[in-house]
């Protein structure tokens, strides 16, 4: 992964986790991602659980020029704030 790769992860991983914890109130651990080709668009899909519990499963797809979440997955019964 190149550096920028890198820095862009970072943000995004910190924006999906600070997004999903004003929102919804949730500590999110992640660990793994896939970038979309930046031919297609700019953007970072990025996979993880809550923390504390590996079965509840979350994905957030995060727009990264500039930072917006585009898509969202969360354990069922979650709900906003």
């Amino acid at each position: 992964m190149s550096t920028q790769e890198k820095a862009i992860l970072a943000d995004a991983e910190q924006f999906a986790h600070k997004y999903i914890l004003d929102n919804y109130g949730l500590e999110v651990d992640f660990t793994e991602h896939k970038f979309t080709p930046v031919d297609l668009d700019k953007s970072v899909g990025i996979h993880g659980h809550v923390k504390g519990d590996d079965d509840q499963k979350v994905f957030v797809l995060v727009k990264y020029d500039p930072l917006k979440v585009e898509t969202l997955s969360l354990p069922e019964g979650t709900e906003k704030k």
